[in-house]
């Protein structure tokens, strides 16, 4: 039981921590955010951070790397199989990444905007690429091969825009709506590229 609150109690001041980051991101460089900034900002003491992490760039990292394991987390049920059947499907998992995206709107907004930390951003597309886009990439069984690649980056870095304007703008635009605009302009993509 008091492993339980031990653990509990760890998350919780994580949790401050990863959110005092955020909100100071908004308005700071990371270079100038100190560990007296965030604990100042939690109402702990910088003794308490160092239980936690290295620095402040271990924390942000931290951070990232629990948005990337929830986005491939959503994921893993994305079936591998060939097919226009399968875009139903590919539509269940945008909708839940962008629904993710968006309980998470404000920090995904720190981290992918113009300023933001371009391994992670580099993470983001890999994840998406693997997990997401094959699929797309293997309906165009006529197509050359060595043009995967090069589709791929166009289909990621389209799609990564596009949730970057999404966040960015705070637009209004439903989860299903912007997902089934996203899956229109893959589908038209893939299907189209080697028509010419």
């Amino acid at each position: 039981m008091n492993e339980i609150k031990t653990d509990r109690r760890t998350q919780r001041t994580r949790k401050l921590f990863e959110d005092a980051l955020i909100k100071l991101l908004k308005t700071k460089d990371i270079n100038k955010i100190t560990i007296s900034d965030l604990s100042k900002e939690v109402d702990l003491n910088r003794g308490t951070f160092y239980i936690h992490y290295n620095d402040i760039y271990h924390l942000l990292e931290s951070i990232e790397e629990n948005l990337i394991y929830e986005l491939e987390r959503l994921s893993e049920n994305l079936p591998h199989q060939n097919g226009r059947h399968l875009f139903d499907e590919e539509l269940s998992i945008i909708i839940k990444a962008l629904e993710f995206i968006d309980e998470q709107r404000e920090t995904f907004k720190v981290l992918l905007n113009e300023q933001g930390n371009l391994h992670f951003l580099s993470k983001i597309k890999n994840t998406f690429s693997q997990k997401l886009l094959s699929n797309f990439l293997n309906t165009a069984t006529t197509a050359d091969k060595k043009y995967n690649s090069i589709m791929s980056s166009f289909l990621i870095s389209g799609f990564i825009g596009i949730v970057q304007e999404w966040i960015k703008d705070d637009s209004d635009m439903s989860t299903f709506e912007l997902a089934t605009v996203i899956l229109k302009m893959l589908k038209s993509s893939t299907s189209n590229l080697y028509s010419f």
